[in-house]
């Protein structure tokens, strides 16, 4: 098998000036954050100071620092948000390439990021199912409530669907509710 060169997605930064890249490699693909935007992370910057990184030449296109413990494509999402930020409008991205941006912004601690990201979200995710899967994927338990609320309000019954997307638990809760919240609907009034 012959020795495949990884593919290089464009870089956040000129190769001018003083901001010195670290270079990642994900799944073949090797790109490079500018070091001062990884310095506001603290997973990144207990990374970047610890002695234990390796060699002096670690975090460099010859030798990318790995991360195997996320996707291409959640790195590809969180690339984008992160390099809007700094030189392009807000990125074009899908609900799913955001949740995915959100989510390494939750997991490396880039919390004017992940707010950024949250308020995006906010407008783009109307969905109540959507809003419970975001909200379960990156710790925003504040979207729970309204959304379950919803989902208890609607018209429509729950389908099997949203109760595969729910998980039976909070699905038979939910369906609980609403049989409660009907009963109660039409119960007949008491007489006086």
């Amino acid at each position: 098998m012959a020795h495949e060169e990884p593919r290089r997605v464009r870089s956040a930064s000129p190769q001018i000036g003083l901001d010195p890249e670290v270079v990642f490699k994900v799944e073949g693909v090797i790109f490079g954050i500018p070091r001062s935007q990884l310095l506001v992370s603290e997973f990144f910057r207990d990374m970047l100071n610890s002695e234990h990184i390796g060699t002096p030449d670690e975090g460099t296109k010859e030798n990318p620092i790995v991360l195997d413990a996320v996707s291409l494509s959640q790195v590809t999402s969180f690339y984008k948000v992160i390099n809007s930020r700094r030189f392009d409008p807000q990125p074009n991205l899908s609900l799913k390439q955001w949740s995915e941006a959100l989510h390494l912004a939750t997991s490396w601690g880039f919390e004017h990021l992940r707010t950024y990201i949250i308020q995006i979200l906010d407008s783009l995710a109307q969905d109540p199912l959507d809003r419970i899967q975001i909200a379960d994927e990156c710790g925003l338990t504040e979207w729970l409530h309204p959304a379950y609320a919803k989902l208890c309000a609607r018209d429509a019954p729950l389908t099997a669907e949203e109760g595969r997307r729910l998980g039976f638990g909070r699905f038979a809760a939910l369906g609980w509710i609403r049989e409660t919240e009907l009963k109660q609907r039409h119960r007949p009034a008491a007489s006086a």
